[in-house]
């Protein structure tokens, strides 16, 4: 029984040996767990978000898919609103946009 145990102990140093994990950084390997869990490349998703967020949301986008329009304006409206509040408390503390 000692050297059927040794010799899966072997075996199982030597699997590792050639196939050590990959050195990744903990962002790295959330990427990795969300795109092998969900099918969700998150680089991706932030680039869709941003376009969300920059443009209003084409009008024959409301014929075609309305309930991605509806997405698409509460993203754009309450990037809109953050960055109405931003420029009124840069005003309350006397800074200026020229």
């Amino acid at each position: 029984m000692g050297k059927l145990k040794q010799a899966m102990i072997e075996a199982q140093e030597q699997f590792f040996s050639f196939n050590e994990p990959p050195n990744l950084s903990m962002d790295e390997l959330i990427k990795e767990d969300v795109f092998f869990r969900y099918g969700v490349d998150i680089d991706a998703a932030q680039r869709v978000m941003t376009l969300l967020r920059v443009y209003p949301p084409p009008e024959h986008l409301y014929v075609t898919h309305p309930e991605l329009h509806v997405v698409w304006l509460k993203e754009y409206l309450d990037d809109l609103e953050l960055i109405k509040q931003h420029k009124q408390l840069d005003l309350f503390e006397g800074k200026h946009y020229g």
